[in-house]
C-alpha cells in the first residue's frame, strides 16, 4: 500500500471488513520513495487500530548500497551510447532531438527508480521467506510493486489465494492490462465491473460482487 489517500481510503475499509470476519490482516507498506512524508501509509493504518508492516525493514545496509555497483556499470554502457542515440535521425521529430530531451529521464530512471526496484525485490523476497500468507491482495497488477511480489509467490509455489479488489473499476479499455491472469478471485464493484471481468476471460464462479464502501454515501445522497 502506498501513502496516497485514494489508496488508503480503499485499503483501510477492506482491512476492517476482513477483520470483522475474524481474519488477521496485515498491510505491507513500501514507502521508501516517500521519505518526505512525516506520516506515511503505515502510520495512518496503525491509527485505525490495524496492523501494518514496513517492507523497508527487511533489507540490509548491503542491499541499500549493492544496486549502485551494478548501476554504475550500466550507466557506463548507456553513456557510451549517448553520441549514437543523439546522432540518429529517427530519434528526431520536427527538429527536436528526442534523445537529448529524454536523456535526463533516462538518467533519473537508472539512478533513482532501478535502485528502489532492486530493494523492493529483496525486501519482498525476504518477507516471503519468513511469512506464509494464506491470501494476498496485490496493490497493483500493472506496476512493479504488484508484479514483483506475485512473482515471488509463484517462485515459492505458494498456495496463497490471490484476490483482487481494486479501488477503481476499469470498465474502459486499458492498454496496460489487456490480459487478466494470476488471480484466483475477483471482487467486483457491481454488474458492469463483473461484465468487464467476464469479457477478459474471468470465469463467473471466480467473481463476487461486493460493492464499494467509499461509494455507499452516494445512495444516501440520492435518497435524501
Amino acid at each position: 500500500c502506498s501513502s496516497s489517500l485514494k489508496h488508503l481510503h480503499h485499503t483501510i475499509p477492506l482491512m476492517k471488513a476482513l477483520k470483522r470476519r475474524n481474519y488477521h490482516t496485515v498491510a505491507l507498506c513500501w514507502t521508501a520513495n516517500e521519505l518526505w512524508l512525516c506520516r506515511n501509509a503505515s502510520y495512518f493504518i496503525k491509527q485505525e487500530g490495524l496492523i501494518a508492516d514496513d517492507l523497508e525493514r527487511y533489507i540490509s545496509n548491503v542491499d541499500i548500497i549493492k544496486p549502485y555497483i551494478y548501476l554504475l556499470k550500466l550507466w557506463k554502457l548507456v553513456k557510451a551510447k549517448y553520441s549514437y542515440l543523439t546522432g540518429r535521425n529517427k530519434l528526431t521529430y520536427k527538429g527536436v532531438n528526442l534523445a537529448i530531451l529524454l536523456w535526463p529521464s533516462i538518467k533519473f530512471f537508472i539512478f533513482s527508480v532501478l535502485p528502489q526496484r532492486f530493494r523492493f525485490y529483496k525486501a519482498s523476497e525476504i518477507y516471503l521467506m519468513i511469512h506464509s500468507p494464506l491470501a494476498v491482495r496485490p496493490w497493483t497488477s500493472i506496476l512493479p510493486e504488484g508484479k514483483i511480489f506475485l512473482s515471488h509467490l509463484k517462485n515459492r509455489n505458494s498456495n496463497a489465494l490471490v484476490f483482487a479488489n481494486w479501488a477503481f473499476a476499469y470498465n474502459i479499455k486499458n492498454p496496460y492490462n489487456t490480459k487478466i491472469e494470476g488471480r484466483d478471485l475477483e471482487l467486483a464493484h457491481g454488474l458492469r465491473h463483473k461484465a468487464y471481468l467476464k469479457r477478459h476471460g474471468i470465469p463467473e464462479e471466480s467473481i463476487v460482487i461486493v460493492g464499494k464502501e467509499s461509494q455507499d454515501t452516494i445512495s444516501h445522497f440520492k435518497n435524501n
